[in-house]
């Protein structure tokens, strides 16, 4: 006689298999394996999405990159000296889009919990960096040009099997 599991040991089971769905935020959703930004320090940061967007308005596109920052967003001073730290390392994907703005968004990314029974937030703040007439980019309101991009050819954004993200001008467009 073959003797079924109790149904109590199916659930549990269930519950320990499958995963919770991925959180979904204003940018798209915040996956458990995510690229990765490395840093002339050498650190890396997570890299939630590197995204190009199509206004409705008919404003210019422009290439976004979503990280976790290391600071509180809260803490916009802090956020800002970080965004000019990623700049040159994201420049190089801005130039190849061959679009005129770029976002950065700053993102502190909070998973509580375990498995089901977890929760997820998270807070963004953004800025805009744009081509002025002078030739140079700078984050809009402040007058000083962002830091010069990374020249050396090699992106520095790179996927979570560890292949480097390439320059392109195909970058997802959200729906």
């Amino acid at each position: 006689m073959i003797q079924l599991p109790r149904p109590w040991l199916l659930a549990l089971l269930g519950m320990i298999t499958c995963t919770p769905p991925e959180p979904v935020g204003q940018f798209g959703p915040y996956h458990r394996s995510n690229k990765y930004l490395r840093l002339g320090s050498g650190d890396s940061i997570p890299v939630y999405r590197v995204k190009l967007w199509q206004f409705a308005d008919g404003s210019p596109p422009a290439l976004q990159v979503e990280y976790e920052c290391p600071a509180l967003v809260a803490d916009t001073e802090a956020v800002i000296r970080f965004a000019r730290r990623v700049w040159p390392l994201f420049r190089p994907y801005v130039d190849s889009a061959r679009v005129g703005e770029a976002i950065l968004t700053a993102t502190n990314l909070h998973r509580r919990g375990w498995v089901w029974f977890g929760t997820t937030a998270f807070e963004s703040y953004g800025t805009v960096a744009a081509r002025q007439a002078d030739g140079l980019w700078y984050l809009k309101g402040h007058a000083e040009p962002l830091p010069e991009p990374d020249r050396s050819g090699t992106p520095k954004i790179f996927e979570p099997s560890g292949i480097a993200l390439p320059f392109k001008t195909d970058y997802p467009i959200p729906r």
